[in-house]
Formats: structure tokens, C-alpha cells, sequence
């Protein structure tokens, strides 16, 4: 809960201080018949993709066109981007040669057309690569778009942003040569390379190599804007690429120069529309069946416009969901979120479901079994609890591993560990409890702490399961 001082890392205020205010969520009802949550809704549409390593089928950042899609394509060991007609950009450590061929198709999982090298060119310093292509990729497989070239200078204000990798790598399956897709955070630029950070949830693996990093150009198309050089033998860390910017002048001295795209077509996107995963970038169809990308201002973010009556760039004011985004959250085990027509709420325990997170940190109701108990584990005794992203009931045992279950943090709560930590706060945990209207807590430092909630005119009780017990109204 942003602004709570339990969550803060110094001791609590002194002064009267309340939580911050919840957004004022409310259901449109139907004006007809009793209305059952459960069955009428609302619910979040569909589980966010999160499981290239862990990847996509389809990308989920960087909107490519079908026949862009079939561009990201396999040298059998080596991954490559169709960049032009005839081109296509790799790295120079995969050792392609003239007997190289490189294969396409709309399966994902059978890259069918295949084409001969006419030549490979490799950089003499970057770990970049071209190779030109014995016949022009659109005789061969009509509908294939090439991906054309980042054509503007990476600065350092691309730090965070959203970037989509692409190619035929490794998968958490152990498999190969199947194209997928991961959205990730460009986490730094150096000289010659661009980092993208798996987090520890996905990342491109093994045979990924000389595969595009796709990035929304400032005219909304989407472009190339590396290959993958070296990246963490986790498959699910930071992954370096080639950054076609530095390299620009010489790919063009061989591929010519790069022709802008025309108007995006709108594919799926609606005039609702969609906003990105951080909220920087609004993307609508408008009545020309043409796609919209609008980069949020300084001081703006994409969510609901009720003006508009779709997702756009809007001013704190203009934000119906008051900074609620897509990914939503849970307080105690009811979900709220920004969907179409603005915030939405939906009481997961009313349903016998449970509000849990996914591998892209978006919250969902799922059916459960698990009652009261959520997604942030707890000791019982020396057994870990807690609710699963499936909504099934999961429990370890520490002791048959020789440890025993102790508090580690806020956000996933309890774990095994080696042995219980000293601690000032003895048997009192994070999530504390109620004496009267005092609420008494441990802080992430091991440091007990209390709070009197009559000194703000509210009462003590349980918040939620991130919170524990504090002052409510």
C-alpha cells in the first residue's frame, strides 16, 4: 500500500497520520434482476501471458503485424530478423556462411519456407552480421513484412522502457526452434549494447542469438533495434544485444537506405484501445482503420478517459481510475483494477475464489479452495501456507528439509529458512495485532513498532494480507 507507514523503512510518525485513501471503486449494476457479482461480474478478461524462455507465442508489447511476425525467423541454431526484402540481421558469432539458409513461415512451431544465402557479412568489431539472401523473402512467403530499422540514437531516457525480443531459442521445456516472444525493461545502454532484465521471469536462451530486440519508434512502428549478442546462462537474467543505432551506417552502406513504414494497420486494436504495461503509451484505431500511438507527456499516463471513452494519455484529473492500473491489486482478497469505462472491483471470497498474482505481476481472481488464506504465505509451525496462482492450497514443510518456516518479507511473507533470525520483536510479526485501538507491528528492520489509531480518529482491526492488522476507518 503506497504512502502506509508500516511499509516505510523508518519508525512511525509520532503525529496523527492516516493510511492513504483507497480509490472510490464502484459496479454498474444491471437494471434488471438481482445482481450476482459472481455470475454478472465484473471479472478481469483473460490471465495475462507470462510464460525465448517463459515466453509468447504472439508479442504483447510491441504490436507487429502478422506478416511482421513471420519475420523473426531461424537459421537453425542462430535466430534472425528479415530487415529488408533481401537482408537479414543477425550476430556475427553465430558463424553463418553462403550454406546458411533462413526459414519463415506463420507456425510458430514449422518455419517452412527456407532461403539460401547469397553472402554473410560480418562486422569487423560489433558481434553483428548480414546476410543477403539468394531471392527476395516475398516470392517465397507472400504476406511476410520485413522489420525495418531503429533509425533515431538510444539515450539514456530509453532506460525502462518496454522492449520485445524475439527468436527460436531454448525453452523452459528444455525444446527448440518454436518462435516466442518476451516483453521486457531495457535495464542499460552501453557503448555498443543494449541489457534487457528478465527479472528472473523470462528471457531468451540458447539459439535466441542474432534474434531482434523490438522496440516503438516515435512514429509508432515498430523497429529493430538490436540482435542478441550474450546473455545470463539463467535464460531468465539480463541479455545483451547489438544496438543497430551504433551500427547503423554500416548495415545501411549494404542494405540501402531504410523506407519509413506506412500507416499501421489496426489488427486487433479497437478505438477502446490498449495501454502498455507501464502505462507510457496509449494505442487506438481510429476511423481510417489506422493505429494510434500516442507517448504519454511528462506528467500523463495511459488509463481510462471517460472523455474519450477509451484507454488514452490522460492528466491525473482526467484519470477515472485515479492511478489504478490493468495489473490491479488485492486488498484482502478483493481485486480492483482499470478496465473499459473506468475502475472495477471484484470480492474474490464472496465468489470462493482467491485474488492472486501471475508471472507478470497482474492480480486475478481464481477459483479456489483456499478460504481466508491469500497469496502471501504464513507459519504453521514449521509448515509454509499459503493460496497458489492456481487457487489450490499449498503447503511445505520445512522441517523435512531441516529448517524451520520464520517471516522473510512483505510480499511473499513466510518461507523455510536455515534458522529464525534474532529478532527484538520475539513472537511478533509483521502482520502484528490489535490491542484496543493501538495496532503493534515488527518493520522489515526486525524493529517492534506500534501506532494509536485514536489519535487519527480510526480504529484498529485487520486491513488486508499485505498490510496485517493497522489504523482503518
Amino acid at each position: 500500500m503506497v504512502g502506509n507507514q508500516k511499509y516505510g523503512d523508518g519508525p512511525a510518525t509520532t503525529g496523527p497520520q492516516s493510511p492513504a485513501p483507497k480509490a472510490d471503486v464502484e459496479v454498474d449494476q444491471p437494471n434488471d434482476g438481482p445482481f450476482d457479482i459472481c455470475v454478472d461480474g465484473p471479472n478481469k478478461s483473460g490471465t495475462a501471458n507470462s510464460k525465448v524462455y517463459y515466453g509468447t507465442k504472439l508479442p504483447t508489447h510491441v504490436p507487429l503485424t502478422p506478416g511482421q511476425i513471420m519475420a523473426v525467423g531461424n537459421f537453425y541454431g542462430c535466430s534472425g530478423t528479415l530487415i529488408a526484402p533481401r537482408w537479414v540481421l543477425s550476430a556475427r558469432h553465430c558463424g553463418l556462411s553462403s550454406w546458411s539458409e533462413f526459414c519463415m513461415g506463420p507456425d510458430p512451431s514449422n518455419p517452412s519456407v527456407c532461403i539460401d544465402a547469397k553472402r554473410v557479412l560480418n562486422h569487423g568489431g560489433g558481434d553483428i552480421a548480414l546476410v543477403e539472401l539468394k531471392a527476395d523473402a516475398r516470392d517465397l512467403l507472400p504476406g511476410v513484412e520485413p522489420i525495418v530499422l531503429f533509425t533515431d540514437k538510444m539515450d539514456a531516457s530509453w532506460k525502462g522502457r518496454i522492449a520485445e525480443a524475439g527468436g527460436y531459442g531454448q525453452q523452459e521445456t528444455g525444446y527448440s526452434n518454436t518462435r516466442e516472444f518476451t516483453a521486457e525493461p531495457i535495464s542499460w545502454l552501453g557503448s555498443d549494447t543494449l541489457t534487457i532484465n528478465g527479472e528472473g521471469v523470462h528471457g531468451v536462451c540458447y539459439g535466441d542469438s542474432g534474434g531482434p530486440v523490438m522496440v516503438i519508434a516515435a512514429d509508432g512502428s515498430p523497429r529493430v533495434a538490436g540482435a542478441l549478442s550474450n546473455g545470463d546462462s539463467s535464460c531468465v537474467g539480463y541479455d545483451n544485444y547489438t544496438r543497430v543505432d551504433v551500427y547503423f551506417d554500416w548495415l545501411t552502406s549494404y542494405t540501402g537506405p531504410v523506407v519509413p513504414p506506412g500507416p499501421q494497420q489496426c489488427s486487433d486494436t479497437t478505438f477502446i484501445g490498449t495501454c502498455s504495461k507501464n502505462a507510457d503509451r496509449a494505442t487506438w484505431c481510429d476511423g481510417q482503420d489506422e493505429l494510434q500511438v500516442d507517448h504519454c507527456a511528462a506528467g500523463t499516463r495511459c488509463s481510462w478517459s471517460n472523455s474519450d471513452e477509451g484507454f488514452r494519455c490522460v492528466t491525473p484529473a482526467q484519470d477515472a481510475c485515479a492511478g489504478l492500473d490493468h495489473a490491479g491489486k488485492c486488498d484482502d482478497n478483493v481485486l480492483t483494477w482499470c478496465d473499459i469505462g473506468g475502475p472495477q472491483k471484484r470480492d474474490c471470497g464472496a465468489c470462493e475464489e482467491t485474488c492472486v498474482p501471475d508471472n507478470n505481476y497482474s492480480n486475478h481472481c481464481v477459483p479456489s479452495t483456499c478460504g481466508d488464506l491469500g497469496f502471501v504465505a504464513q507459519c504453521d509451525g514449521d509448515t509454509v501456507r499459503r493460496c497458489g496462482t492456481d487457487g489450490q492450497l499449498q503447503e511445505v514443510d520445512c522441517g523435512s528439509y531441516g529448517d524451520t518456516c520464520d517471516y522473510v518479507n512483505h510480499i511473499i511473507g513466510s518461507w523455510c529458512v536455515a534458522e529464525k533470525k534474532p529478532s527484538p520483536c520475539g513472537d511478533l510479526s509483521f502482520y502484528g495485532y490489535c490491542d484496543g485501538k493501538t495496532a503493534h507491528w515488527c518493520n522489515r528492520q526486525g524493529v517492534p513498532e506500534n501506532r494509536n489509531c485514536g489519535d487519527s480518529g480510526q480504529i484498529c482491526g485487520w486491513v488486508d494480507t499485505a498490510t496485517g492488522f493497522y489504523c482503518k476507518n
